[in-house]
């Protein structure tokens, strides 16, 4: 499984790098996010049938990229406060607020998700889990291009929509 996983990480290192790059905006970054994605992936390998390893791949180097973006928008939140209110940083029941306030914004998308029409989750997850362009979809699923163009565009409204009415709750 190994030799498995060697094979199409370095086959597929290029396009997940220039995933991480564009989210992370940091090439440096970038390539110790690459690493990590191979190491969990390895990990999850070991613990797991594992049935889309490009799959693996995508999701894995994503949800590292958007996790270090968390963090850092988070550590720069924090520093911009210390900076401006030096007697006052952010206790710790403000971080477990919001671990709270992003666990519910994740279970909101969830449920978003689950209540979409099938083609439209499939596209979702091909797009955003393994990184497909619209036109690969569209070719992979016999469909037009603005069909997942379009139902993309439903994906993306109903989640905004949602962790819209979330935030004014």
């Amino acid at each position: 499984m190994s030799a498995t996983l060697i094979s199409i990480f370095n086959r597929h290192r290029r396009r997940l790098m220039g995933q991480i790059s564009r989210l992370t905006g940091d090439p440096h970054i970038a390539e110790d996010l690459l690493q990590e994605t191979y190491l969990r992936a390895h990990r999850q390998m070991d613990q797991a049938a594992v049935h889309s390893v490009e799959g693996l791949l995508y999701r894995t180097s994503q949800n590292l990229a958007l996790d270090h973006l968390r963090r850092s928008r988070h550590r720069a939140r924090f520093e911009d406060t210390a900076e401006a209110f030096p007697d006052t940083a952010p206790s710790g029941e403000a971080a477990v607020e919001e671990q709270l306030i992003e666990a519910e914004r994740q279970q909101v998308l969830q449920a978003e998700l689950a209540a979409m029409p099938l083609r439209a989750r499939h596209i979702w997850a091909l797009h955003f889990v393994e990184g497909k362009t619209y036109t690969e979809i569209a070719l992979a699923l016999g469909i037009s291009r603005n069909t997942v163009y379009n139902d993309m565009k439903l994906v993306t409204g109903r989640c905004r929509d949602a962790l819209a009415r979330m935030e004014r709750t």
